[in-house]
């Protein structure tokens, strides 16, 4: 079966999918998850529709496989060049799932559990819920969340909760408009496997900067829309295997070249993993 690369751009009332586009969504040194997409030959009609301070959503994947947003951001710059007899239309800007997190509001609930909670909070702010674990205990009595403290500040004492009734450690993180609510033993349904048996095209040792980065790899895979941060990913290759973390990626995707794929770097999770 031959795959159909698919790729959307929905920037403020406008969705654009049969134009061709240049996009790259990639984590910054900080891990802040920012996107550039250019668009050929936009009308200047449609130019116009796009604002600074628009929202700004880019979907890939395949027209025969997993689809997903890998970003769901606000547009920060938006510039047009000309080249030759061609109009490049260029947005650039940052995911916004981090910033919906300090929004505030007060509730209280009973006989909830952290991940619950975790999964009300995600919807008080705009976000919508991502993987979110079970914790498999609740919290005794009333839990108040109140308006002097963000909305991160509790999820971050909702990790504690967490913490305390499972003796694991957890975490909760947000991207592409979801938030996740998860342990950090890398032990989670739907983690991606990458081989050369599927996406995998390319692995390797990690330049280290540290002793703590030994074991790192870099990679290159086909577009694999559900890989996000701190995701798990089970490596099977003759020379590496093994459960990781996605620590850093960039989802490239050119309808010029035909370029369709991600790259990034993977830090060892020393957990055993069996997709199942």
């Amino acid at each position: 079966m031959v795959w159909k690369q698919y790729r959307r751009v929905d920037v403020g009332d406008l969705s654009v999918e049969d134009l061709d586009v240049e996009i790259t969504v990639e984590t910054s040194k900080d891990g802040e998850l920012t996107f550039e997409v250019s668009v050929w030959n936009l009308t200047e009609e449609s130019w116009r529709q796009i604002r600074t301070g628009d929202d700004c959503r880019v979907v890939l994947g395949w027209e025969n496989g997993p689809t997903r947003s890998v970003v769901q951001g606000v547009v920060q710059k938006k510039r047009k060049e000309v080249d030759g007899t061609d109009v490049r239309c260029r947005v650039q800007g940052t995911d916004r799932s981090d910033e919906r997190t300090r929004r505030r509001f007060s509730k209280t609930l009973r006989g909830k559990s952290p991940d619950q909670i975790a999964r009300y909070v995600a919807g008080q702010v705009g976000l919508t819920a991502g993987e979110i674990e079970p914790v498999g205990a609740t919290i005794d009595g009333n839990w108040t969340i109140s308006k002097d403290r963000p909305a991160r500040y509790w999820l971050d004492q909702l990790v504690e909760e967490a913490q305390k009734r499972t003796d694991t450690a957890w975490e909760w993180l947000v991207e592409a408009g979801k938030l996740h609510f998860v342990t950090k033993d890398g032990r989670k349904e739907g983690a991606v496997e990458l081989s050369f048996d599927n996406a995998l095209v390319s692995i390797g040792e990690a330049d280290g900067e540290s002793q703590a980065e030994t074991g790192e790899l870099t990679f290159e895979a086909l577009c694999e829309p559900r890989l996000r941060r701190g995701s798990t990913v089970v490596v099977d290759t003759d020379e590496y295997q093994g459960a990781y973390s996605l620590t850093k990626y960039a989802f490239v995707s050119d309808t010029g070249t035909g370029d369709h794929y991600v790259e990034g770097r993977l830090a060892p999770l020393g957990v055993e993993y069996t997709i199942r």
